[in-house]
């Protein structure tokens, strides 16, 4: 028979877990998106911006992916906003909202500490 201090320990070794188990998810997701958003600007991006950390520049004067993910000020939901909406500038395409997270994670994922 169970007592109702083993009852709440039990509940907390479970909670324990699980809030452990937390940060491993979304790392998980974050990889996942930064592998699409990669995926996606080798298909969609190399056209105008370097999109992989060389220090070399691209045949425009479109910035680098890593020039973008170290501007000051920059942050996820400024990217994600820009790459939603459709211009010129970017074969006037919009992108989905996972479209964006995923380019936004991958540019993000350049940044330098």
């Amino acid at each position: 028979m169970h007592t109702v201090a083993h009852i709440h320990y039990r509940r907390l070794a479970i909670l324990a877990v699980s809030l452990a188990a937390l940060p491993c998810m979304a790392a998980g997701a974050a990889d996942s998106d930064i592998a699409k958003g990669k995926a996606l600007a080798q298909a969609n991006c190399t056209r105008c911006h370097v999109i992989t950390p060389t220090g070399k520049s691209g045949w425009t004067n479109a910035p680098s992916f890593m020039a973008i993910a170290n501007r000051p000020g920059m942050t996820k939901a400024s990217l994600e906003q820009t790459i939603s909406q459709p211009h010129m500038k970017m074969l006037n395409l919009p992108r989905s909202p996972a479209e964006a997270r995923q380019l936004t994670a991958y540019i993000l994922s350049l940044k330098t500490p």
